[in-house]
């Protein structure tokens, strides 16, 4: 009877843990989430096992500052409109409406006709930057990494 109780004890932790969890979505997976059924999004996530793999590879491996700006990413999302299609300006607008809703969470550091970025921090760490970027031709670029990710990340990434 104590094993039963235990194990049920054990299974409502681990279903709380994993809701509690799946609250904490990045930007990216909550603005893919909202819109994927309306529009035509594509997401590509690079995990942190693949940013593991990517650390040992040979341009890594001599590259020392590269291999700093690349262990501070937890994960990597990309989400993106096909070329030329319609929607990329709204889904830009959308995009800028979900950040300034959530304008606790995600602070501006720039903010652009075509172009903006976004922090979320937790203290001093920061734990999320967001680049929202509507390319010449349409397109509609999201691109979050998420990590402990230094106060220069974005000007090393820029380099």
């Amino acid at each position: 009877m104590k094993a039963r109780l235990v194990i049920i004890v054990m299974l409502l932790v681990a279903v709380v843990t994993d809701a509690k969890g799946q609250q904490q979505q990045d930007f990216a997976s909550r603005f893919f989430s909202l819109h994927q059924d309306r529009y035509s999004l594509t997401c590509k996530t690079v995990s942190p096992a693949m940013m593991e793999r990517v650390l040992q590879l040979p341009a890594c491996e001599d590259n020392t500052e590269r291999r700093q700006l690349l262990s501070e990413i937890r994960t990597l999302r990309i989400v993106t409109t096909p070329p030329g299609d319609s929607s990329g300006a709204s889904l830009f607008n959308l995009a800028q409406d979900l950040a300034h809703r959530n304008n606790k969470r995600y602070i501006p550091i720039v903010e652009r006709q075509d172009s903006a970025i976004y922090r979320r921090r937790r203290g001093k760490n920061t734990l999320e930057i967001v680049i929202l970027s509507l390319k010449p031709n349409g397109t509609f670029v999201l691109t979050d990494f998420t990590g402990r990710l230094g106060d220069d990340f974005l000007q090393r990434l820029s380099r």
